[in-house]
């Protein structure tokens, strides 16, 4: 019976099956790549994606939109921050392709601040307007232009740090704008003067890669265990094959603010599957799909999070050994829960930009550039963007927090990454962090940021492969 239960249990969680999207609404807001210029919208990839599967489809582009400017004086209509007020009032799946505008339009690094904070002020509305619909984020392609480059970067690194997944379209379609002969054959009027617009055969070079993103998108594989303030939402996934029927576990933390979605840890996910490692991911309290509020989040309850999911996984008649990875905030709890229940409770440890900074911004005052008085702390402080906002309890909490105290204590093996201009967490917290284990990595990135946008797909391997030549070795 033990062994027909198990199987039943690895059939359930191995299996990649997607949720059934057929007459679920898919729909797609930003720029011309949505509008699809002067050609019909039934030409483009996502219109054909969503035949595809069986999707109602609400094409919300306009030409000439940006996510930072209004452009109504020139035709163009408002920003994309007020456009999306408009949006329909039901949606399953939301797709945003944009950036290419303001890539033109931006030309000092302060209006690109502002297109970051633009970014985050319409991802902070949308996932309150929608809170059950899953959003995804195309960028777009890499015109050889000045600032087309740090806006991708910095779409990529807001997308992490909100969790929203971004899907590469120029590199899943083998997209060469900057080279004139192909755009001939794949651009709106035979690429002359047109980095942006894509004709027929252009979009069925995506066609494949864009259905997979929105099936992805779409994937329902969310179950909820109890965690310290409700219930938490988690998505757990094994490799194709066992080994006795078992397999290694990677947990994967989140930083704050945001959830178990995006980029690093997608990638990092099918890095480790590859591998042969299970994945589980969650949503800490207050984020995502869990249960809770912000404003009752704090460290310490998001460390009595992660233990009911150590204990719920390994209950599991699947799980071998147990390993953490966390990222910003994510690491801190991830680096405290391993040194309170020490090796080889928990196997291995990566962390990932550990927001250790925490404590000293408590005891400065400081919430993400937002001041308060730290001697006289508020109710509730409000974030600098959207109307979300942490409780007291955080900051008192966050002020006596023995971070260092409490990881040190954990003498399994640990790999620290730390980008060299992480202006969120400074790179000094992870030397410290490696100055204090006994037997730690630490990995530098040079011109890397807190979110890794410059190389996810590189970051994640470098912990793929921590963990793959780890427990193999085991």
């Amino acid at each position: 019976m033990i062994r027909l239960f198990t199987t039943l249990i690895i059939a359930l969680f191995s299996m990649s099956v997607f949720a059934d999207t057929k007459g679920k609404t898919l729909c797609v807001f930003g720029d011309s790549y949505v509008r699809n210029h002067r050609c019909p919208q039934e030409e483009t990839w996502h219109a054909k994606a969503a035949d595809r599967l069986g999707m109602k489809y609400v094409n919300c582009g306009r030409n000439g939109s940006s996510v930072l400017y209004d452009r109504t004086d020139e035709g163009f209509g408002p920003a994309m921050t007020e456009r999306c007020k408009a949006l329909p009032d039901t949606v399953d799946c939301l797709v945003i392709i944009a950036g290419h505008n303001d890539a033109t339009m931006i030309h000092d690094d302060v209006e690109l601040a502002k297109f970051r904070a633009a970014l985050s002020d319409m991802f902070w509305y949308l996932k309150g307007r929608y809170p059950d619909a899953r959003i995804g984020y195309v960028t777009p392609w890499h015109v050889d232009r000045d600032y087309f480059d740090p806006v991708i970067a910095t779409i990529k690194d807001v997308c992490a740090t909100y969790g929203v997944p971004v899907f590469d379209a120029e590199k899943a379609g083998g997209i060469e704008v900057n080279n004139p002969d192909f755009r001939t054959l794949y651009f709106q009027n035979r690429g002359v003067r047109d980095t942006a617009h894509l004709n027929a055969a252009g979009h069925d070079r995506i066609v494949d890669a864009g259905t997979e993103f929105i099936k992805g998108l779409m994937d329902s594989g969310i179950f909820y265990i109890g965690g310290s303030e409700g219930r938490l939402a988690c998505m757990l996934r094994m490799p194709g094959q066992l080994v006795d029927g078992k397999c290694p576990f990677v947990i994967l933390c989140h930083g704050f603010c945001g959830n178990m979605q995006g980029a690093l840890f997608d990638d990092i996910s099918a890095g480790l599957l590859r591998e042969g490692i299970g994945v589980m991911r969650f949503d800490f309290n207050g984020h995502g799909r869990s249960d809770g509020r912000l404003e009752d989040m704090t460290v310490i309850n998001e460390i009595e999070d992660l233990k009911q999911i150590i204990s719920w996984l390994r209950s599991q008649p699947f799980t071998g050994s147990i390993s953490l990875c966390g990222h910003s905030q994510g690491g801190v709890v991830a680096s405290m829960t391993a040194g309170e229940l020490g090796y080889p409770a928990i196997e291995s440890l990566a962390l990932l930009a550990p927001a250790a900074v925490l404590r000293e911004d408590a005891l400065r005052g400081d919430l993400m550039g937002n001041r308060y008085n730290p001697h006289d702390i508020p109710e509730r402080i409000p974030l600098p963007w959207g109307d979300l906002g942490i409780g007291r309890r955080y900051v008192e909490i966050a002020q006596t927090l023995p971070i260092y105290e409490t990881a040190v204590r954990y003498n399994g093996l640990v790999l620290l990454m730390h980008g060299t201009y992480d202006t969120v967490v400074p790179y000094t917290f992870s030397e410290r962090y490696h100055h204090d284990y006994d037997s730690s990595e630490l990995v530098l990135i040079d011109g890397e940021d807190h979110g890794f946008s410059k190389d996810i797909a590189g970051t994640a391997a470098k912990v793929c492969r921590f963990f793959s030549l780890h427990l193999e070795a085991k």
